[in-house]
């Protein structure tokens, strides 16, 4: 991609990145992937397209880096997010999660006077997992009909949600066993990740307040 022509660069980059949100489904819309499209072909697209996305960031002014960082960790976020029955599109892809924090980390996205940028967008991007992991873990049913100020709850317990804790669960390993030293994590977050992690290390083939079982 050459670098003295910024506003191709950025055309190539605002391309890339519509197709990442088309291609990744959210609660408000389906993916543009056909049915009949394979898993496979599915996550080498994913991997194609990430790996540009992180290509030309690098190659955009650095004053812009940090916020373009945060986008491709938001997408990332919102492929862990998917729901896809009988796909797992985001565990396959997780290499890709790990050069996307290596380069919101490097000092070249680092703002001026803002030595934290990195950390905020960690930061925020563990507590995206955190908060997919929960919303798998238990699912409000709607008032107790006798005791109405009672809420009822259950667990999701299925082969979806499985892979997307799994996969949850693994992006929040992976970010924290890769960062450096230098690096800081509020302790509450540390905390909450290693009481969620010890939950599901703790869970046998059944445990359906962690979303967990032996049955597809």
């Amino acid at each position: 991609m050459p670098r003295d022509d910024p506003e191709q660069t950025r055309r190539a980059l605002a391309i890339i990145t519509f197709v990442l949100r088309q291609t990744i489904s959210t609660a408000e819309t389906p993916s543009s992937f056909n049915f009949a499209d394979a898993a496979s072909d599915r996550i080498a697209f994913y991997k194609s397209a990430f790996s540009a996305f992180s290509t030309i960031v690098g190659c955009i002014e650095a004053a812009q880096r940090a916020d373009l960082c945060a986008v491709g960790l938001h997408l990332f976020g919102d492929l862990l997010k998917d729901e896809t029955s009988n796909m797992d599109l985001a565990g396959p892809t997780l290499p890709v999660l790990k050069m996307l924090v290596d380069q919101a980390l490097s000092g070249q996205v680092q703002l001026p006077g803002v030595g934290s940028t990195g950390e905020k967008l960690i930061h925020g991007f563990l507590s995206a997992c955190l908060a997919n992991i929960d919303d798998l873990r238990w699912v409000c049913l709607g008032r107790h009909r006798v005791e109405p100020s009672l809420t009822l709850c259950r667990a999701r317990v299925n082969s979806v949600a499985n892979v997307k804790i799994k996969n949850n669960l693994l992006s929040l390993t992976l970010v924290l066993t890769a960062l450096p030293s230098s690096v800081r994590v509020s302790k509450e977050v540390v905390e909450r990740i290693s009481f969620v992690l010890g939950q599901f290390f703790a869970a046998g083939t059944e445990r359906p307040e962690v979303g967990q079982s032996n049955r597809p």
